[in-house]
């Protein structure tokens, strides 16, 4: 399955992106979220704190078998853009973040979406949705 085009996370436009693997191939397909966040000049050399949460389409967090019982599926992490040398003042600078989840996650089939967030920036927030389908239909015998 090819990746999909990469879309931009930013305070004024932000989307995430996910990608599920073949899942005829993987019992519990690979899984990656890529964000590209948008900093704006004077954002830059901060530290900026994430939250990634996967939801179901009501809006509730997903749980999944863990090692020590159910647990949500959320991701937060710290990101600080620099400034590269010889930028020009007030240029924005784009970070690309990956969190790749070779496991997989445990998903019936459904509708899900992805929720990022940047704190302290509400209008940076980005819902993307996705279909997770039940198992491949095997092909039909040749005759």
């Amino acid at each position: 399955m090819p990746m999909p085009p990469m879309p931009t996370f930013s305070p004024e436009r932000s989307t995430p992106s996910a990608w599920v693997g073949d899942s005829a191939k993987h019992p519990r397909p690979l899984f990656a979220l890529v964000l590209f966040v948008d900093i704006d000049w004077n954002e830059t050399n901060k530290q900026h704190k994430l939250k990634c949460q996967l939801l179901t389409t009501d809006g509730d967090l997903v749980v999944v078998p863990g090692p020590n019982g159910p647990q949500r599926v959320l991701f937060e992490a710290s990101a600080e853009a620099g400034r590269p040398p010889g930028a020009i003042h007030g240029t924005s600078v784009r970070m690309p973040l990956t969190l790749n989840i070779p496991a997989g996650i445990p998903l019936e089939p459904g509708i899900y979406e992805w929720r990022v967030e940047v704190e302290g920036y509400a209008r940076a927030t980005a819902v993307e949705s996705f279909v997770v389908t039940g198992p491949g239909v095997p092909p039909a015998p040749s005759e």
